[in-house]
């Protein structure tokens, strides 16, 4: 039915007018720019892919992008496949008729595509005073090359992030403002621009943190314990050893604050783990201390989901960091432990299958709790294996 609806119904032509009847500016600028880039409008879908490495490909991509602000959405984004490269885009095409009525009422905002773009996104910048949404449009000024747009966009966002008194706004925008850098060095753009506000944010944030995460309860912790893989994301992204070096100190401070919820202080220990700025030693008496009997188990378990969470492959090579888990799991309370087996269920439901099953054959072959001896120095009783052997025989079909 799909094949008769495209085939009979939709067809493969569009309709066309006489060269001699008029058309608003905007539309023969659209006509010449369609000609010269060598993109057809069809009525039927067809993916495009761009190697932004390429003129002619970026100026496509530009013009895509700048007729999405326009609300023709000729071009819709997809996601690439054909490899992890940031110098791609693909395109979904599909031209609908009812987009040239769009493009007539556009013209009101420019005689040409670059104009109107940049004036309907003057527009939305100065309707909206969230940081989030102001990042995003810089995005898209960005993408669709509209660098006068770009320019006023970083001065209200910096006017904006001048005032933010929330650090977590601060850090939901910044890992947009990082994927934005990246893509101005693929697209050969002006980057200072974004920089400049990412320099000011990045001091911002680590200042501001270490008040941001004090008596979280359970819900905003879980939200701050994305925040701070988002942030941690992004600053690596942007490869500045000095906001980096700044965000590993602030990561520091939340690991020393007994203030701060056990997932969060799990999480900043993980991320300093990762980034190689604490050795597993420290991390394994800081585990244990964590894991004591003086201490609240709930937080105990809380503190393990922001450190594992994830991944468990820290589990599998680390065998003392393992017996302590093990160890402090089998000392818990039964009644206590009822209560906290959804969090850690929770916890190891989010390491991949095969992590699973290779941390459940690591502990049946007994690995011993603390991990302080190996299986092949533990003693063997041979007085009780002596008892198996008569039954083991009859299995394997000996006389007893």
């Amino acid at each position: 039915m799909r094949l008769i609806g495209r085939e009979l119904l939709v067809g493969h032509r569009l309709g066309e007018l006489p060269d001699d009847v008029p058309m608003v500016p905007l539309q023969q600028d659209l006509q010449r720019l369609q000609k010269s880039l060598r993109l057809k409008p069809e009525a039927l879908e067809r993916v495009l892919e761009l190697d932004l490495r390429s003129e002619n490909d970026r100026e496509r991509s530009y013009l895509l992008h700048r007729l999405r602000l326009l609300g023709i959405d000729w071009g819709t984004p997809q996601t690439h496949t054909g490899g992890k490269g940031t110098f791609r885009e693909a395109w979904k095409l599909r031209w609908e008729p009812d987009f040239a009525v769009r493009l007539i009422e556009a013209g009101v905002l420019g005689t040409t595509i670059v104009q109107a773009a940049a004036a309907k996104l003057r527009q939305l910048a100065a309707a909206s005073t969230d940081l989030r949404v102001l990042a995003g449009y810089l995005q898209d000024a960005m993408l669709a090359e509209l660098g006068d747009a770009a320019a006023a966009l970083v001065r209200q966002i910096e006017g904006a992030a001048a005032v933010a008194a929330d650090v977590t706004l601060l850090m939901e925008t910044l890992p947009q403002l990082a994927k934005l850098l990246r893509y101005g060095n693929v697209r050969q753009t002006d980057e200072t621009l974004v920089r400049e506000i990412v320099d000011g944010i990045i001091p911002r944030v680590t200042a501001g943190l270490g008040a941001a995460v004090a008596s979280l309860n359970d819900e905003a912790a879980a939200a701050m314990e994305q925040h701070l893989r988002a942030t941690h994301a992004a600053i690596e992204l942007l490869e500045t050893p000095a906001h980096f070096a700044d965000w590993v100190e602030c990561l520091r401070r939340i690991l020393n604050s007994d203030s701060v919820h056990g997932l969060v202080r799990g999480r900043a220990a993980r991320l300093l783990l990762d980034a190689g700025k604490i050795e597993s030693p420290e991390i394994a008496r800081r585990l244990s201390q964590t894991l004591s009997r003086g201490n609240d188990p709930a937080q105990g378990a809380r503190w393990l989901e922001g450190f594992l969470s994830g991944s468990g492959l820290l589990l599998i090579h680390d065998e003392k960091l393992l017996g302590l888990i093990d160890a402090w799991v089998a000392e818990i309370d039964p009644a206590i432990f009822q209560e906290l087996l959804p969090l850690l269920r929770r916890t190891f439901t989010t390491f991949p299958t095969g992590e699973r099953r290779q941390i459940g054959q690591m502990l049946t072959r007994g690995k011993p709790a603390g991990g302080a001896v190996g299986m092949d120095e533990t003693e063997i009783d041979r007085e009780r294996g002596e008892k198996a052997l008569p039954l083991l025989k009859l299995i394997l079909g000996g006389k007893t």
